[in-house]
């Protein structure tokens, strides 16, 4: 009798694992390899110079400190936008990430006051920080501003925005 509840006992482990896994593995991802129904992160549409971006945005502590991390990569129209309760000067760096990206800070008003170009994964433990006080950053796929011309006084523009879960 215990040797058969010790069996189905394991049993039940093995098939309650394996149905887990299979239902982990079974979430949606994209071409990166990210899962897409991660809904904490809102989604926002931004314009800069005569490009717009599709947006993750990070706008909890959470969210911000994880930024990129572990992301795979971004697509060409795509960015990541950190938005902060206040301007300050907030420092980026590249820990745990996979790729490298450019940065763009723009204060209250969506005006660029800085912005650095292909920062490279290599450059961890280092920060980078802009010259003047912001309020949002974007982060893009490295090249991404190569591409785009753009100036410190340029202003980008949100044309949407929808709040993550």
């Amino acid at each position: 009798m215990k040797k058969s509840f010790l069996f189905i006992f394991i049993f039940a482990v093995f098939a309650l694992s394996g149905i887990s896994v299979r239902q982990a593995s079974l979430r949606p991802s994209d071409e990166f390899g990210r899962t897409v129904s991660d809904d904490r992160y809102g989604r926002a549409e931004i314009k800069i110079g005569d490009k717009t971006f599709d947006a993750y945005v990070s706008d909890t502590e959470i969210l911000r400190e994880r930024g990129l991390s572990g992301f795979a990569g971004l697509d060409e129209n795509e960015a990541m936008l950190f938005v902060f309760p206040e301007s300050g000067l907030y420092g980026f760096w590249m820990k745990d990430m996979l790729f490298s990206i450019d940065i763009l800070w723009l204060d209250d008003s969506y005006r660029v006051v800085s912005f650095e170009k292909n920062i490279s994964q290599d450059t961890f433990p280092k920060s980078f920080y802009p010259k003047n006080l912001s309020r949002y950053v974007v982060e893009f796929k490295s090249g991404v501003l190569d591409e785009t011309i753009i100036t410190e006084g340029d202003r980008a523009s949100i044309l949407s925005a929808t709040r993550g879960k």
